[in-house]
């Protein structure tokens, strides 16, 4: 075995290490070097390596004394990197190249001391200490006292070839005065008293790292040095000294036991492959069956949630009802305010009765009219205002025929016009304040008409607006929306009737596929028959039967023909010609007063005439007369004409009048016709009433029924899940049961291989153990150790290599 090989010590055996260690231990402590065998060769070279360590056990210096043993004189080749050299044994001189050292030597012992440039040895080692629980240098320590713990570690260091650190024993040796240390406790020490001097001694066997801690009371403390030994570990044992008998007497109860442990784990799995093909089955049988309840339980809860929704629609159904039969007690209150303002309507009418004579306005206008501008017959203004016109001109020439002349003929004829002229005057004096009056009082009545016709127009239209308005929303609008709400109901109902229906096909579908998979498991053998006749009798009592619920009347909007009323237009013409009348008639009044103060003066004119007055005088206030009286009469022709005028467009004016009188008397007529609706209206607004509380009353039930059917369903989901649970946890069941089979089977089949390995390599377990003692007591006898040296690889035909390592003392 190659000792340069880091080996195994965890196969070392504690019994053998605990009977060498004290024979290790006397060896060591006597300072022998133990015995190597010699190499074939005329130069063998030892080397003793001695080792400073600081206080810490941090390495202070190195140096080593090599030893030669040679059978003749010749000269040494020796390597090793060295700050300095010293010849130990002769005079002859060291030569040092680099790491190659010669010199000559003699027959026998030759020694040389070399001191190394390296500060590593195989091992690195830590020492410290404390006093009363306090770190303390060990330079401090010298003549302290009180409770004192040493701490050695001892380790690897990789920095050296690690064939001394796999193969080489450390020995640690710490020596108390026990005249001043007392209560020493050294756990895994081997202690021995020398006179006054306890010794405690570690051994650190190759390949091993070590603890040591030492507690001692100390009173004005000192010590020797802490020292190190390593040599290669290497023991004489015989190994027919051993006695094995025991051993194999058990190794053969193994491979018996072995042999037993196979068969039965051969049993064992052979049983795990039939339980393992049942639980499968059964696994099978049980995963159908909670696939099945899965399904049934996903229609139920499809089932509970469109019944949930119908019972949501139905409650939205009843709110909507209640909401219109809220609007019919309102539909009823607007027909009862519509009849109300019909009423006021029809009294409003009434105050117009009085207008119904406003065709006597345009006959008396007619007839005005005729009166001013003629009717063909002659007796009219226009033409007398004409003549006068014409027979002014005529006394006017005449007069002026007569300012040339002295005729007396002239003059009678002359007075006898004047006296025509003053009885025409006075005539038309008096017509025109005739035609004057008429048309004051037929401005009067014009401006009476207006204002009344503006008045009773302006409150008949609004009116009329607002009962048209309270019928609009009241009637027309209610019944529409009365009737969007049942046409919506309608659809609601129509649509959760389909759900219902689906749903609870749906749910009893589901209920028959699970009693298909309650039969198939009773029939694998899954579930017993009394259990199974309990599943299926709660399935088919949860099978729902639904009926669908009728849909809701609409109802008709009151008949609103009758409630249409066509008012008369307003004429705007009348107030203007009213306001042209009066003016006229001021005109006309004006032109009378002129006409009775021309015949006037005409009368007194014709009185004074005398023929044996001062003619010519006369004469001359004749033709100023003349001349006023016919500007006047000019001025009247024209007056008249502009009256004639206003009198045609007062007649175009007035000509509808007689048509609103016929349409104020219709208006009468059809509210009176209306107001006879007016029970027609209240009975149709009781009965859509009473339609409505029927209406909310089947709402109600609706909800009542659909509630009902909801909580069915909810039973039944209730008994869907506890199954779906029971069956759940059934298959969960089997599911672990194969699992756990197919571990076991794997762990069976497990067994039966490492059974079947266990038993091959156990097979020749006697050679086996007798190999492993072989090897064991090779490796602590060191016999296959081959020596190398420590301070150079060229250095070869080594014999021994040994280490001596010491701290310095702690002395006062």
């Amino acid at each position: 075995m190659n000792r340069n090989r880091k080996s195994n010590s965890g196969k070392r055996k504690n019994i053998i290490l605990k009977t060498t260690a004290i024979a290790l231990s006397a060896v060591l402590g006597a300072g022998s070097v133990l015995p190597v065998l010699a190499a074939d060769t005329d130069l063998l070279k030892d080397e003793n390596v001695y080792v400073t360590l600081m206080e810490d056990g941090t390495v202070s210096d190195i140096y080593v004394v090599n030893e030669f043993t040679s059978t003749s004189d010749s000269e040494v080749t020796d390597y090793g990197n060295y700050s300095s050299v010293k010849n130990l044994t002769t005079e002859s001189e060291i030569t040092q190249n680099g790491d190659q050292v010669s010199v000559d030597v003699t027959k026998g012992k030759f020694y040389y001391q070399g001191n190394l440039k390296t500060k590593d040895i195989p091992w690195n080692i830590s020492i410290s200490y404390k006093l009363d629980g306090a770190p303390i240098a060990a330079s401090e320590l010298a003549g302290k006292s009180g409770h004192l713990e040493i701490e050695i570690k001892t380790s690897e260091n990789k920095n050296c070839n690690s064939t001394f650190f796999e193969n080489y024993l450390l020995q640690a040796t710490v020596v108390l005065n026990t005249e001043l240390c007392s209560n020493i406790e050294a756990d895994g020490a081997t202690a021995g008293n020398v006179g006054k001097d306890r010794q405690l001694l570690y051994n650190i066997m190759a390949d091993q790292e070590k603890d040591i801690k030492i507690e001692a009371d100390v009173e004005d403390f000192e010590m020797d040095g802490i020292t190190f030994k390593g040599v290669p570990m290497g023991f004489d044992i015989d190994k027919d000294s051993i006695d094995t008998s025991s051993l194999k007497d058990k190794t053969k109860e193994i491979t018996d036991a072995t042999k037993d442990l196979d068969d039965g784990a051969k049993e064992l799995k052979d049983g795990m492959a039939d339980a393992l093909e049942g639980s499968q089955e059964l696994s099978d049988g049980t995963d159908t069956l909670a696939s099945g309840t899965a399904t049934l339980l996903d229609g139920g809860n499809t089932l509970n949630s469109g019944s949930q929704s119908l019972l949501s629609g139905a409650v939205s159904l009843q709110s909507g009802i209640q909401q219109y039969t809220s609007g019919t007690a309102s539909l009823i209150s607007g027909m009862k305010q519509y009849i109300k303002g019909t009423g006021q309507l029809a009294d409003g009418a009434k105050q117009l009765k009085a207008l119904e004579s406003l065709g006597e306005v345009t006959t008396a206008v007619t007839k005005l009219s005729a009166a001013v501008n003629g009717d063909g017959s002659g007796q009219d203004l226009t033409t007398g205002s004409a003549q006068l016109s014409t027979g002014l001109a005529q006394l006017k020439t005449q007069v002026d025929e007569l300012a040339a002349s002295s005729s007396a003929q002239q003059l009678e004829a002359l007075v006898q016009g004047l006296v025509q002229a003053k009885d025409s005057l006075n005539t038309l004096s008096a017509q025109f304040s005739q035609m004057a009056q008429l048309l004051q009082a037929d401005a009067g009545m014009a401006q009476s008409i207006s204002a009344s016709h503006s008045a009773v127009l302006e409150s008949l239209n609004s009116q009329a607006a607002a009962a048209n308005e309270q019928l609009a929303s009241s009637g027309a609008s209610m019944a529409a929306q009365i009737n969007e709400q049942v046409e919506r109901a309608n659809g609601q109902i129509s649509t959760a009737n389909e759900q219902l229906s689906a749903s609870a096909a749906s749910a009893n579908s589901q209920i028959d596929a699970a009693i298909a998979a309650v039969n198939s498991a009773v029939a694998s053998g899954a579930i017993d028959g009394d259990q199974a006749s309990g599943i299926i009798g709660g399935l088919k009592a949860s099978r729902v039967s639904v009926e669908g619920t009728g849909g809701i009347e609409g109802v008709s909007a009151p008949d609103t023909s009758a409630v249409s009323v066509s008012m008369p237009g307003e004429d705007a013409n009348i107030q203007a010609q009213a306001a042209q009348l009066a003016a006229s008639a001021s005109s006309l009044s004006e032109a009378a007063s002129g006409f009775q103060s021309a015949a006037d003066q005409f009368g007194a004119m014709a009185g004074r005439i005398n023929v044996s007055d001062d003619m010519q005088n006369m004469i001359g206030q004749l033709q100023s007369a003349i001349d006023s009286a016919c500007q006047g009469a000019n001025a009247l022709q024209s007056g008249i004409s502009q009256v004639g005028a206003g009198l045609t467009q007062l007649q175009s004016a007035t000509k509808d009048l007689p048509t609103a009188a016929k349409g104020i008397k219709q208006l009468n007529d059809g509210f009176t016709k209306l107001q006879k609706n007016d029970d027609k209206l209240i009975s149709g607004g009781n009965q859509l009433a009473t339609s409505a509380s029927l209406l909310r009353s089947g709402a109600s039930s609706l909800v009542s029924g659909v509630s009902q059917v909801s909580g069915g369903i909810t039973s039944a989901l209730s008994g869907m899940q506890s199954l779906k649970s029971g069956a759940d946890s059934l298959n969960d069941g089997s599911v672990q049961l194969v699992d756990g089979l197919k571990d076991l089977d794997d762990g069976a089949q497990e067994l039966k291989d490492g059974t079947a390995e266990f038993k091959d390599k156990t097979s020749d377990i006697d050679q086996q153990i007798e190999d492993e003692i072989d090897k064991m007591l090779d490796e602590i006898s060191g016999s296959d150790y081959t020596p190398i040296s420590f301070v150079s690889a060229d250095n070869k035909d080594i014999g021994l290599v040994q280490f001596a390592i010491r701290t310095d003392d702690i002395k006062k």
